[in-house]
């Protein structure tokens, strides 16, 4: 039966085509990631997945209203169909936690998208509400009341059911992009609440600690990371060494404030979310995310682009490279293919001709898991390899 199924699967080999850009996107993720229409400050700012779709026209799905539903439901409300990203949202494993992404559903919804709407790249983008003072144990690490092994012990629940998610919707049929959390120390509100650079340094712990793990994660399962972390700390740096100002096409931005009616704030008027342009900024970490990982083709937005949203226009040149760097820095992809069974590319812990359809899908989009040789590379060779992981099973 499996030597029928590979002699099968080598007659299609001949007709893989080449990547494809992205036909629709999803997203699971928090208030980070929702649409800002959803909230009041809507009326002034955008999100990056709503950059995203009016600078780049990446279909995330319709609106409630554009599909004339009025409303999605829970945790859609009147979003995007496949944003599944929800205010207040966080990946705790807890079933009573009404805020979580797992209860709400946001990765089976996702899962139904790629099976059914065909969503064929998703960022997954959550994880920062759990740490937080909001949702989270920040002020107890902040205050010294934390253990690095209680860190470690909560940090590992929240990969749990990040693992959970991926296990859901990472099935070889769409292209992820993982990225890890924004530490919410930066936010201006936190900032003030925490006066205490050593205290916000301390509970910095608590992201760098998911960090790692996410990475672990990422690289395991042959998934390309965007380092949000280390993107935001280049942008406002670290406790006790904080940055007053970012230049973004000749216009200075305070990073440190936030206002409802100032434009060069970096964040609305509740001093916790971005503004336009940092998530311009985020929208373009994901685009360079995709376009190497998955050759997806996005044209990267310009500075002129990001401020055109805030209702800007630039005074100087570009300058964000000079002051935090190539993009593609902050974007880490698998240096090899998962170990745990290299023919098992759909993940369901299994070796089956279902693993061909999905392998087919990796080969067509250039993603990590075609690389069943270990070589760093896509290509027809990886068929060979794939056959021979498959024959000695799981």
């Amino acid at each position: 039966m499996k030597h029928t199924a590979v002699i099968a699967a080598a007659a299609l080999c001949g007709g893989l085509v080449s990547a494809q850009p992205v036909v629709r996107m999803g997203a699971i993720g928090d208030s980070l990631s929702d649409e800002y229409l959803e909230q009041n400050y809507g009326a002034y700012a955008m999100s990056w997945t709503e950059i995203l779709n009016d600078l780049r026209s990446i279909d995330f799905g319709p609106t409630a209203a554009d599909a004339g539903v009025g409303n999605w439901g829970e945790p859609r409300r009147e979003g995007f169909q496949d944003n599944w990203a929800r205010f207040g949202d966080t990946i705790n494993v807890d079933d009573s936690d009404s805020t979580s992404a797992l209860t709400r559903g946001q990765h089976t919804g996702l899962a139904d998208g790629i099976v059914n709407r065909g969503v064929s790249h998703a960022v997954i983008y959550i994880g920062g509400n759990d740490l937080s003072p909001f949702h989270g144990p920040y002020a107890s690490v902040y205050n010294g009341n934390w253990t690095m092994q209680q860190i470690e012990d909560y940090v590992d629940d929240r990969i749990d059911g990040l693992e959970t998610i991926l296990d859901t919707v990472d099935t070889g049929g769409v292209k992820i992009l993982l990225a890890n959390a924004f530490d919410f120390g930066d936010m201006p509100r936190v900032e003030r609440d925490f006066p205490d650079d050593s205290g916000r340094a301390l509970a910095s712990a608590l992201y760098d600690r998911f960090d790692v793990r996410v990475r672990e994660v990422a690289e395991q399962r042959g998934l390309p990371l965007a380092d949000m972390l280390s993107l935001n700390r280049a942008i406002f740096g670290t406790a006790g060494a904080e940055t007053s100002s970012l230049v973004v096409g000749g216009i200075s931005f305070d990073v440190n404030n936030g206002s409802g009616n100032r434009r060069t704030d970096m964040f609305v008027n509740d001093d916790v979310h971005p503004r336009t342009v940092l998530q311009g900024i985020w929208a373009n970490l994901f685009i360079t995310g995709l376009n190497a990982a998955y050759n997806t083709g996005i044209t990267p937005l310009t500075e002129t682009e990001i401020l055109s949203v805030n209702l800007q226009s630039p005074t100087g040149p570009d300058a964000l490279e000079s002051q935090i760097g190539s993009l593609d820095t902050y974007i880490i992809l698998p240096t090899t293919p998962p170990t745990a069974c290299l023919a098992d590319v759909n993940n369901d812990g299994v070796a089956t001709p279902a693993d061909f359809t999905s392998w087919v899908a990796a080969f067509n989009s250039q993603g990590p898991k075609c690389d069943q040789n270990g070589d760093g590379l896509c290509n027809p060779q990886d068929f060979t390899a794939w056959v021979m992981n498959y024959n000695m099973g799981c």
